[in-house]
């Protein structure tokens, strides 16, 4: 049953014969849409289950990296020197998953969240630290601290998983040692004392608990559209267009990219309002951006964390029509939000000229934060976790969108939309009818189907488990390790 059966379906059993104008389409969208999310949050496991992968990373000393850190001329950056045994990464799959500890002269320990980590070429401005591989942080050092080659570490305390999970259902390393990864409460994690503190319970991770919710602020500010005075350089054809962005920072592994070969941010912002329509017959398009790193205290162009706050902008372009050439006349237009190009904090505008195919595969999001995840023990390596999960549904965008869901749920979704639809009618009484039999009769089953797919539950042991320096020792609970 896709978009436009289910659509159908409605209306014939509420023996409407409705105009299809935009209004009501739109409504009739927001309808369906209503029941699938209702459906997902109340049968978590009616949504076909999919794979996420997470890769967690190694902790790094001034032992791994045969130098110590230092101070620079601005707070909000330290060094850690010209090239050496190890390097960061400076690709964005090191930033804002890393945090940074140092020691200062007193012996006093200092804790950072590295936002950015680049290296300074010749060139760039101001002068000073040029072959220095650099990271900028998210609050600056204390007046009249100074560091110069001390000790550091930089280690990932948390994992977070694509925006769109909301459940997981299992998950294992994937290595010749294969071994599962048991989802915990976090108090139960807390209660055992395997929390990391500077690196002090390391090892290979069995369970995983979650903890706070983080998420970008959304961009409020609309993309304006211009004419250029340059001409459309294909080989994308011609034709009208929207255009939205959103803020992200950091990127997942790059070895987990879309299909296209487009990194995936590590957190993304919902995204900003639409643009108006912009048609071109003959011309590029140029789009006109906030300048976010100036609002950030990452603007000024004398300081060495210019440009360096670590958010970028991601731009989506949705093709409303299609024009008669240069090329590719016979491509689809879905009325989808497509990646376009990624611009950095400091950039203004952006031209489109249709020279970037957007990625297929790579819709707009619609990001409502993400939950941090801690494994325990803290990861000794560089590990990838495959992750069974139950993502929130996308919205129905064309008619022939299929919802996600096992077809055993669709009775519920008809009876969920007429539920809806009676509401948008105002027929209150019929809606309550389609309610209670939705409540009555199809989640009962619906729940007695695949909220516990499982047939038993199968016993894990408690055991005593001793890890050196613990003030506690106690029952753990997980699979037997040597």
């Amino acid at each position: 049953m896709n978009k436009k059966d289910w659509r159908d379906r409605l209306l014939t059993i509420r023996a409407w014969n409705a105009d299809t104008t935009k209004n009501f389409s739109s409504e009739l969208d927001d309808v369906l849409n209503l029941a699938l999310q209702r459906i997902a949050s109340d049968v978590p496991g009616a949504v076909i289950p999919d794979t996420d992968y997470v890769v967690v990373n190694k902790d790094y000393t001034q032992t791994d990296f045969g130098r110590g850190v230092s101070t620079t001329t601005d707070t909000l950056v330290l060094s850690f020197g010209v090239s050496g045994a190890l390097n960061p990464a400076i690709d964005g799959t090191w930033d804002g998953i890393y945090h940074i500890e140092f020691v200062d002269s007193k012996n006093v320990w200092h804790r950072r969240q590295c936002r950015e980590f680049w290296l300074k070429t010749p060139g760039m401005v101001p002068a000073p630290y040029d072959n220095h591989y650099l990271v900028s942080l998210d609050r600056p050092i204390q007046a009249g601290i100074t560091l110069t080659n001390v000790s550091f570490r930089l280690h990932q305390p948390e994992f977070f998983f694509s925006d769109d999970v909301m459940e997981l259902v299992d998950g294992g390393i994937h290595d010749p040692n294969i071994s599962q990864i048991i989802c915990l409460p976090q108090a139960f994690a807390s209660y055992m004392e395997h929390d990391n503190v500077r690196g002090n319970v390391i090892g290979r991770p069995e369970y995983c608990a979650r903890g706070r919710h983080f998420q970008i602020d959304a961009p409020v500010k609309v993309i304006t559209t211009t004419t250029s005075q340059n001409a459309w350089a294909g080989p994308e054809p011609l034709g009208s267009f929207e255009y939205c962005f959103t803020y992200c920072w950091g990127k997942r592994d790059l070895e987990f990219t879309s299909a296209n070969g487009t990194a995936i941010p590590m957190w993304e912002s919902a995204p900003s309002p639409i643009s108006a329509t912009a048609t071109t017959a003959l011309n590029s398009i140029i789009l006109a951006l906030p300048e976010i790193d100036w609002q950030l205290n990452f603007g000024d162009n004398t300081t060495l964390r210019y440009s360096r706050s670590g958010i970028y902008k991601r731009i989506y372009r949705r093709r409303i029509t299609t024009g008669a050439g240069p090329s590719h006349t016979s491509i689809e237009a879905g009325s989808i939000f497509q990646y376009l190009a990624d611009v950095d904090g400091v950039t203004t505008s952006y031209t489109d000229d249709g020279s970037v195919i957007p990625d297929y595969y790579r819709r707009l999001p619609e990001s409502h934060g993400y939950y941090a995840y801690t494994f325990y023990p803290h990861q000794d390596e560089r590990y990838e976790v495959n992750f069974r999960v139950r993502r929130r549904p996308e919205k129905l965008v064309n008619d022939y969108d299929a919802p996600p869901v096992h077809p055993d749920c669709h009775d519920a979704l008809i009876e969920l939309g007429l539920y809806y639809l009676c509401l948008m009618d105002r027929q209150m009484d019929e809606a309550t009818s389609h309610l209670k039999l939705y409540l009555d009769l199809h989640l009962p089953k619906l729940k007695a189907m695949y909220a516990n797919p499982a047939r038993l539950v199968p016993g894990l042991p408690w055991f005593v488990q001793n890890y050196p320096n613990r003030r506690f020792t106690g029952l753990r609970f997980g699979p037997m390790t040597s």
